[in-house]
């Protein structure tokens, strides 16, 4: 695959020498400039494939992989990040995301194969406990509550921001936030 950068065609060659963690660390670079071909699919592949294999907590492996290589799908996540070309210039963008939603459904498929249907069985129920709980926490919530830690968590607005439009006293919506993260954490404390 090659890359542009400072108007130099630079190809990457496949070196064979091995790098400690700290040269892989210090010899790094940012490529913000790509050569507008396609990227080749089989080398997307393989880079989805190595990345899938990296490791997690539980082996949950709770991230998945979107790629993104049509034009006006990629203006739109360069409008989401702020400007940055690179996003709209790249050939491919992988975007990242966590699915806990999926990761609860298929846990059996990410358990290692040694450890038997017992084994799965109890990694579910650890799953479950752990991760699932959170939806059911949220659930005990009013809808009110809910459109307040919306508002907070997902789209930023201050707790002055939500009070306005709640028609509500900024006072009132950090004590309702606060009894909302009480309730939260003594329900998901049960099950951690």
């Amino acid at each position: 695959m090659a890359v542009m950068t400072n108007s130099t065609v630079v190809t990457p060659a496949r070196s064979t020498t091995e790098l400690s963690v700290t040269e892989a660390i210090k010899s790094r670079v940012s490529i913000r400039k790509y050569v507008q071909e396609p990227m080749n699919q089989d080398d997307l592949r393989e880079i989805l494939e190595l990345a899938s294999l990296a490791p997690s907590a539980w082996n949950a492996q709770t991230w998945r992989f979107a790629v993104v290589q049509t034009p006006e799908i990629k203006e739109k996540l360069q409008a989401a990040s702020y400007g940055q070309s690179q996003i709209g210039n790249a050939p491919a963008v992988i975007v990242v995301y966590s699915d806990m939603e999926d990761t609860l459904a298929t846990v059996e498929e990410t358990a290692h194969p040694g450890m038997g249907d017992e084994g799965r069985a109890k990694q579910r129920q650890t799953f479950e406990g752990a991760f699932g709980q959170q939806d059911v926490a949220l659930a005990t919530l009013t809808e009110q509550e809910r459109l307040i830690v919306k508002m907070y968590y997902f789209e930023h607005l201050l707790l002055k921001e939500i009070a306005a439009v709640l028609g509500l006293t900024e006072s009132r919506i950090c004590q309702i936030h606060g009894r909302i993260m009480g309730v939260l954490r003594a329900r998901i404390a049960q099950y951690v």
